[in-house]
């Protein structure tokens, strides 16, 4: 089984994360670790077997101690256009991938029939200060 969903199908994320986006997807778990969403667990496999990359590359880690684990927490949705969840190994992933793997797709310039502009706008005030 095969899931590709674009990263703009939620809506805003709060953080910006790509595990706070996931977790919304059937069949992934993320796993916590200071308050952030971290490690991916696809269908109940430990995240040491789920191998995480971008755009076909590697996802490099942080995590101290020997661990196949990707730590995603640092990733933003904000610079990828989809992302690729395979709830199977395939013949071109790593043995690693015993319950799947996922592939974040960066945005590219070619994807839009014309320029778009996104913005936001925030204001921050005192509640007792409104002059």
């Amino acid at each position: 089984m095969f899931n590709v969903v674009a990263a703009d199908e939620f809506g805003t994320i709060a953080d910006g994360s790509v595990g706070e986006f996931m977790k919304f997807l059937p069949g992934v778990t993320m796993e916590y670790a200071g308050g952030n969403a971290r490690d991916i667990s696809l269908n109940g496999v430990p995240s040491t077997h789920v191998p995480v990359t971008l755009d076909g590359f590697s996802l490099a880690t942080a995590i101290s101690g020997i661990s196949r684990a990707s730590a995603v927490d640092m990733v933003s949705i904000n610079g990828l256009s989809r992302i690729e969840v395979s709830f199977s190994p395939t013949p071109d992933t790593s043995g690693a991938a015993l319950a799947g793997s996922v592939n974040m797709v960066p945005r590219s310039a070619f994807e839009r029939s014309r320029p778009v502009f996104n913005g936001s706008v925030y204001v921050m005030m005192r509640d007792h200060r409104r002059e």
